[in-house]
């Protein structure tokens, strides 16, 4: 796993998972601009997720959990949250959308028991496979 952060469910944290998820394709090896886009659908997902209706109020408070991982030659991106038995996982107009694939080369959407999720994924830069961002000494 590269990086995982579990947020309470507010829509005012959206912006704060889009530059991690910018950070984390940096560091992964794709180009600034394509970071740009990965940032992009996954702040989208994370919007849709977030502004979604929890299905009771004791899932209302219910974190959501998002993880960058690297699978082979892929970055995944999940998002998993709780969701009622009667709720299905978002998959709306909003998920479905180009502007959410544009950046990610599929999206999945699933579920596993009384959890919710939906993968992000796209390949890593064929030149960067290799590649890992390290973090600097202390001191620095």
């Amino acid at each position: 796993m590269l990086f995982r952060l579990t947020i309470p469910r507010d829509v005012l944290l959206a912006p704060a998972v889009r530059q991690i998820a910018e950070r984390v394709a940096q560091c992964a090896g794709y180009t600034a601009a394509d970071a740009v886009r990965v940032a992009s659908s996954v702040g989208l997902a994370v919007d849709t997720v977030l502004a979604r209706q929890a299905p009771d109020a004791s899932s209302e408070n219910d974190p959501l959990e998002v993880r960058f991982e690297r699978e082979g030659v892929y970055l995944d991106v999940w998002l998993r949250y709780r969701a009622g038995e009667q709720d299905r996982p978002v998959v709306d107009a909003a998920l479905s959308s180009e502007a959410l694939r544009q950046g990610m080369e599929s999206v999945e959407f699933g579920r596993e028991g009384e959890v919710a999720y939906c993968r992000l994924r796209r390949a890593l830069p064929a030149e960067k496979v290799d590649h890992l961002c390290e973090v600097p000494p202390e001191g620095r």
